[in-house]
């Protein structure tokens, strides 16, 4: 008796530990978005954590990022497509952040049918979270024209590929990027412009939806695992438009935009029965007289 009380002892502890581990896994860095200590860009606030698709393009710089009320106090983000370019040549571009690096490439204002963009890298993860849970609001009178996309996608290993599809349908030529999202997303996304280096993409997560959400509403994302490997990286993009899903040329519309707030992963940890040697346990009987 002794023997199996140490083993259950030992297990239990195990199993509190790993409750409390899953309970407490990897969160995103602030989920509420609160904290705008990070650099200006252009004179606006920006967020320490988050990345905006904000544009410099000849001298001109274009924010995307927005603060405003989030819903329950504080602020949040608002993302909005805006039109972009110089001297009379704008094209409307993406609004939309993420926990990576979003680029952007223009050879030059007449080669604006060849922009492209995308974004880069994550963060450091290692967990398996079930769902994304975040509150949005969508808001402009073209929203049940066009997607906002609400991404979650986790990797092993790393990527890299310098041609990515333009404004024109045909592939650009770019510096080298490592970790792009369309180089990782293999399974779903993957570049139409070919991957030097694939990584080992092992979850997506993705609700798309053309329609406008005028109050506070809260979507759960369920999140996929395409095999049992450990991740390494993790990003997300909440886009206020079709990017990530798609590299289009059209469709895309100016004044759409996406609030989000508090964001969270959640991770199951329920047991539904403890067996020791196949037989249920049910816990210990005070009267025993065993020793």
């Amino acid at each position: 008796m002794k023997k199996i009380f140490k083993s259950v002892m030992v297990l239990l502890m195990s199993l509190m530990t790993s409750w409390t581990v899953v309970l407490n896994a990897q969160q995103v860095p602030d989920p509420g978005f609160e904290d705008w200590s990070g650099a200006a860009f252009d004179g606006n606030a920006q967020l320490k954590y988050w990345h905006a698709s904000n544009v410099t393009q000849v001298g001109f710089k274009f924010n995307f990022a927005h603060k405003e009320a989030g819903r329950n106090g504080g602020s949040c983000m608002m993302v909005q497509q805006q039109d972009v370019g110089a001297m009379g040549i704008t094209e409307t571009t993406p609004g939309y952040f993420t926990l990576g690096n979003p680029w952007v490439y223009l050879a030059s204002v007449a080669k604006i049918n060849e922009a492209t963009a995308g974004t880069d890298d994550g963060i450091a993860f290692a967990y398996r979270p079930d769902s994304m849970s975040v509150w949005i609001k969508r808001t402009g009178a073209n929203g049940d024209k066009e997607d906002f996309v609400l991404l979650y996608y986790a990797w092993s290993g790393s990527s890299t590929g310098n041609t990515y599809k333009g404004k024109n349908g045909n592939c650009s030529s770019v510096d080298t990027h490592t970790n792009e999202e369309s180089d990782i997303r293999q399974a779903v996304n993957a570049n139409d412009c070919g991957t030097i280096k694939k990584a080992n993409q092992i979850a997506e997560g993705i609700w798309r939806e053309k329609k406008s959400y005028g109050n506070w509403t809260n979507i759960r994302v369920p999140i996929y695992y395409l095999n049992n490997t450990t991740p390494e990286k993790m990003n997300i993009i909440f886009s206020a438009s079709q990017y990530p899903n798609f590299r289009i040329s059209t469709g895309m519309y100016t004044g759409n935009s996406l609030y989000v707030d508090d964001v969270e992963l959640i991770y199951s940890a329920n047991i539904q029965k403890l067996l020791i040697n196949g037989v249920e346990w049910k816990g210990f009987d005070p009267n025993s007289t065993e020793v």
